[in-house]
């Protein structure tokens, strides 16, 4: 938006509202009129963080930028975030171009990556997400031998992440509830195939990501599993309730056909198995609520992918 086309719109917005709430004249010179703006500018700051009709989840497309300028670009980026100064310079909620995506701030040093000071977490910004199953096995709800996983740090990270970008990207330590399935030999000591059996316990998995989905902690979210948080990662800024109020409108994706807003659910990597066998898989659905999904093999939901730089 221009500077001419700010004006235009808060004549208009002063015309209809700020003159009748104010109950005075239009005079620019004056100190009514100095407030009026700001209560404006108020206003629509309001009105394109909670109206997602408007900018909230709209995507620009980027300018082709030659690769020179943007590993300068990136260079700088890494520099302001090892340095301590990303933070201040980019808030959560803040969009970087960089390449041909959009990338939105969501956390900085809660991932924490070998002996790095500081780290910045960034998740894809676009109108059109991609929808996938999250494995191709039915029954099957573990992140570390998805089809998913395999799709983010093998194809989606060679063939969209521009390699300036790719260059900075740490791998990240991930954890995630998982059934970790184990060979039984026989008891009678017979040693045939027959015999042996397939035991399956519970267990914190951990799995190394450069392009990866955050999980419900992460998110935000308390959920129980046998009584006890899953130690699934610390909440990222921008979905920590002590940090912000608004993590629920954060939480919602929403991809946009042309002008229409189509609400729709995406993967989490967190899983679960209740006591009677059936096993789930966590989506987040438009209102920003959790939903379980038992068969993620055959239902596609959006793949928000999350990275850490530094």
């Amino acid at each position: 938006m221009t500077v001419n086309q700010l004006q235009q719109e808060h004549l208009t917005w002063c015309l209809k509202i700020g003159q009748k709430s104010k109950r005075c004249k239009r005079n620019l010179l004056s100190d009514k009129c100095a407030h009026c703006v700001v209560d404006f500018l108020g206003m629509r700051g309001e009105f394109e963080k909670y109206n997602r009709s408007i900018s909230d989840n709209i995507a620009p497309t980027p300018a082709a930028i030659s690769e020179e300028e943007v590993a300068s670009g990136v260079e700088t980026l890494v520099i302001n975030i090892r340095q301590g100064f990303a933070e201040r310079l980019y808030p959560p909620g803040s969009r970087l171009v960089i390449g041909d995506l959009v990338w939105e701030v969501v956390d900085h040093d809660t991932v924490v990556v070998n002996d790095t000071e500081h780290t910045m977490t960034l998740r894809l910004f676009t109108r059109d997400y991609l929808e996938k199953v999250f494995d191709k096995v039915k029954g099957y709800h573990s992140w570390t031998d998805s089809a998913l996983r395999a799709y983010l740090n093998q194809e989606f990270a060679s063939t969209y992440i521009c390699q300036p970008l790719r260059d900075v990207i740490l791998p990240v330590c991930n954890t995630q509830l998982e059934v970790v399935r184990t060979k039984v030999p026989c008891e009678c000591g017979c040693g045939c195939e027959e015999c042996e059996h397939v035991q399956e316990s519970v267990t914190t998995v951990s799995c190394v990501d450069t392009v990866w989905l955050p999980s419900v902690s992460q998110l935000g979210f308390d959920y129980e599993y046998g009584g006890d948080v899953p130690e699934e990662g610390a909440a990222l800024d921008a979905f920590n309730p002590s940090l912000t109020l608004v993590r629920k409108g954060r939480v919602i994706v929403a991809e946009y056909l042309g002008d229409t807003i189509a609400h729709k659910m995406y993967w989490t990597r967190s899983s679960r198995w209740p006591t009677n066998g059936d096993q789930f898989t966590y989506k987040v659905d438009w209102k920003g609520d959790l939903v379980e999904e038992k068969d993620a093999y055959e239902t596609t939901a959006m793949v928000v992918p999350f990275i850490t730089i530094g």
